[in-house]
């Protein structure tokens, strides 16, 4: 069931509340209860509940990035990562940073409007709030609106409204469209890459031709252009995109305070999670790599040569922690790292697969049998 759907926020906050003290305080019923909420204000609940827990799932912030710890801790959270997650699921950027935009200025409106926590402000009466379009801090909307004002309606003839109606929308002719076609293109970048990914993987880097991809995406071929350069800017953005993220999922897990053999199994988690959501991708990274041009070579090689010297060095300090230091690493890493590289065939073929059972058996299958031997 999803709570507060098709509310407004208070609403929804009312009804989750209601629900939680209604479970909390039955005098039959004392059900032990999961309630997973996106309701920061329910925090509160557990000052005034004496069996209500607050609990969240851990992340790292890096470089405004987030990575998903998938650890529970106790406490609430008050921070939200719902922008984040739409940039990770594909968002265009114009509309994340956009979200950011309002984000940012509604906390201010909210943190202004009252310091008072949600439990006390139960009682309270408040006003919801709404995005009112002469609001939105938009120089565009900011013209079309002072072009509104200015206008002495009281005045105005038929053919002069028509005018001043012709005028608004030029604005938004030369100004918004542009906007909105900068995010389609955007948009159909990305399926452009989604489809040669899919080439590459089934006929080889040098055997697909752009032709091939616009023949996939059922566009003409020409019309690919005003979208890419060429197949090897396609490769660039796939292979680069893929290291860069490896690298990040390394830098968070070396900063953090987990464990050594903690850190391998968050890595194993990182290779689970980018193959799962690019398959095609990874694809490339066991042999299409070869042919990026420089520099775009050099960088892809680099980000590999450190993210594999890093793991090894876990693994390296994962094995004298357990007393396992006669384990030959290099064989250890070459097994670990092969497995996962070729995780992709498995997974286009199990689609369905549920992503935590299978960071569960990873983990089990490739760390049990090293940490196991005598």
């Amino acid at each position: 069931m999803k709570l507060g759907r098709g509310t407004s926020t208070y609403d929804g906050i009312s009804i989750a509340w209601a629900i939680a003290e209604f479970l909390h305080e039955h005098p039959s019923y004392r059900a032990k209860t999961l309630f997973a909420t996106h309701y920061h204000e329910l925090n509160d609940m557990s000052s005034v509940f004496p069996r209500v827990k607050n609990f969240n799932v851990a992340v790292k912030e890096v470089e405004n990035k987030v990575l998903f710890l998938r650890k529970l801790k106790e406490g609430g959270s008050n921070h939200s990562f719902g922008i984040h997650v739409a940039q990770m699921a594909g968002m265009p950027a114009e509309v994340v940073l956009r979200a950011n935009e309002l984000l940012v200025k509604l906390e201010s409106k909210s943190e202004k409007a009252s310091s008072a926590s949600p439990a006390s402000k139960l009682n309270e009466t408040d006003s919801e709030v709404q995005l009112s379009f002469f609001q939105l801090d938009d120089p565009v909307l900011q013209q079309v609106k002072e072009e509104i004002i200015s206008t002495d309606i009281n005045t105005l003839t038929p053919v002069e409204a028509l005018f001043k109606l012709n005028e608004i929308k030029k604005i938004i002719d030369t100004q918004v469209r542009p906007a909105v076609a900068k995010m389609a293109d955007s948009n159909r970048k990305k399926q452009i890459l989604k489809g040669a990914a899919r080439l590459f993987r089934k006929r080889g880097f040098t055997a697909t031709s752009m032709r091939d991809i616009a023949s996939e995406l059922q566009i003409e071929a020409p019309s690919l252009y005003n979208h890419i350069k060429g197949k090897q800017e396609i490769l660039q953005i796939l292979l680069l995109e893929l290291a860069r993220s490896f690298t990040l999922g390394m830098e968070v897990i070396i900063s953090s305070t987990l464990t050594y053999e903690e850190q391998l199994e968050g890595l194993i988690r990182l290779h689970v999670d980018l193959t799962i959501k690019h398959p095609n991708g990874m694809a490339l990274l066991t042999s299409d790599w070869v042919h990026l041009e420089e520099p775009a070579f050099s960088e892809y090689v680099s980000m590999r040569d450190e993210y594999e010297l890093s793991f090894r060095n876990i693994l390296i300090e994962a094995f004298k922690k357990n007393g396992k230091e006669s384990v030959n690493v290099d064989l250890a890493l070459f097994s670990i790292l092969s497995t996962l590289r070729w995780l992709y065939s498995w997974v286009l073929k199990n689609p369905e697969i549920n992503p935590i059972e299978l960071e569960k058996e990873m983990i089990e299958n490739l760390l049990s049998g090293i940490f196991s031997q005598s």
